[in-house]
């Protein structure tokens, strides 16, 4: 498929159509969704068709290509882990699935496309390419969506374009947890997903080195792990993408990931009978670790964080070393392989805190499908504003409003 930029436009939703119908109400006809104009300071309701979405984002071929390719398949590996109680098993086709799918995500949503933009001031190492306007940053993230599509995951992995493979890269080596709740419904804003993040230190320095190195396939100086620390300060512990009203996946960071890795994150085991119930054992030094050199906010996280248990054929990755097995993962890689990720069930506590961070993170936009779980969040966020200075956003002109008004339609 040629992307050409043609005439022929359609609405370019950043937020996936069937992603949204999970997370709207349906009234007997449409699937609506109440949706928060941060910028016009308005509040109302909109059909999902109308909601999240940007005329002429990318071509229409386009659209049809990520709805076959990407969409309808990864969400129905969501549907296998939704109907999935305390884990499930993914097998390597379906894990590589899942993460292309995430990492459409990081392409087609607005705030990320602006660094493609000419006001944006640019990276250390010249990954990003610099454009004279919007369309053609448009056309070049086009380009790029269409190649995670037609692209096998190893093929993206060695993808000739630096901008594939440091995104590949950033997705391949999480850790997944999937949870659900029960309690609260979750709120979507315009980025699709929400990062909890940290600050970096010098003590990180050996493995953003490492990082940077695979991304540009060259040694990098000193210098530039310098600049790279001092201009990205903050990185990501977890990403957080809702699925649907109850439902979501979080994504553990590598670099997260790096910070515990005394701790032998990997859990290494056989192959075994597929009607043997899985044997696995949580190792709470692990979470007492974590508990007391982290100090976040994120404790669910902790408490629940089990690394993926990768079954293997290969006997060398029994008995090795653990800064030896991401090298050894790779070089032993089978279609065989399969992933043990746990489902969690969020306390109301955590929900809320999901949802906090949501609303907190959204550019121009976020949306509910439940009024009144989502008045629940945005008062839980007024009250968080009033005592933290990092609250973002100033909510209380929706103190103003009256929910029965919400569900009018929104312009």
């Amino acid at each position: 498929m040629r992307i050409d930029g043609g005439k022929e436009m359609v609405k370019s939703h950043y937020n996936q159509q069937a992603r949204l119908k999970e997370l709207a109400r349906f009234d007997g006809k449409h699937y609506k969704l109440t949706l928060v104009d941060l910028e016009r300071r308005m509040i109302g309701t909109r059909n999902v068709e109308s909601a999240f979405y940007l005329k002429g984002l990318y071509p229409d071929e386009l659209e049809k290509e990520l709805k076959w390719n990407i969409e309808d398949p990864g969400m129905r590996i969501f549907d296998k882990v939704y109907q999935s109680k305390g884990a499930v098993v993914l097998t390597r086709e379906e894990m590589e699935m899942m993460r292309k799918y995430l990492l459409v995500q990081l392409y087609r949503n607005p705030a990320n496309m602006a660094t493609y933009s000419p006001s944006w001031d640019g990276d250390i190492l010249g990954v990003n390419k610099r454009f004279e306007n919007d369309a053609e940053a448009n056309l070049y993230v086009a380009e790029q969506i269409h190649e995670i599509c037609s692209s096998s995951w190893d093929e993206l992995c060695n993808s000739s374009n630096l901008e594939i493979r440091k995104n590949v890269l950033a997705i391949k080596d999480t850790k997944t947890l999937f949870v659900k709740s029960p309690l609260l419904k979750f709120i979507i804003n315009d980025l699709g997903s929400v990062c909890e993040t940290q600050p970096w230190n010098r003590r990180d320095r050996d493995f953003i080195k490492k990082e940077l190195e695979d991304v540009c396939g060259k040694a990098v100086s000193d210098e530039i792990v310098n600049e790279w620390i001092e201009t990205h300060s903050y990185y990501n512990n977890f990403t957080f993408y809702p699925l649907s009203a109850n439902f979501g996946v979080v994504t553990i960071s590598p670099e997260w990931s790096y910070r515990i890795s005394e701790m032998q994150p990997y859990k290494i085991v056989k192959p075994r009978d597929e009607n043997n119930d899985l044997d696995f054992q949580i190792n709470m030094s692990f979470f007492k670790w974590m508990d007391e050199n982290t100090g976040l906010h994120s404790q669910f996280i902790m408490e629940n964080y089990v690394p993926c248990i990768n079954f293997y054929e290969s006997e060398v990755l029994q008995n090795a070393k653990h800064e030896d097995i991401p090298a050894l993962l790779e070089e032993h890689r089978s279609p065989n392989d399969l992933y043990f990720c746990p489902v969690a069930e969020l306390t109301l506590n955590w929900a809320t805190y999901l949802n906090r961070l949501t609303i907190n993170e959204s550019q121009s936009f976020f949306a509910f499908g439940d009024n009144n779980d989502g008045n629940y969040s945005i008062c839980d966020y007024i009250d968080y504003a009033i005592t933290h200075k990092n609250a973002k956003l100033d909510l209380k002109w929706i103190l103003d409003t009256d929910i029965n008004d919400w569900n009018i339609h929104l312009n």
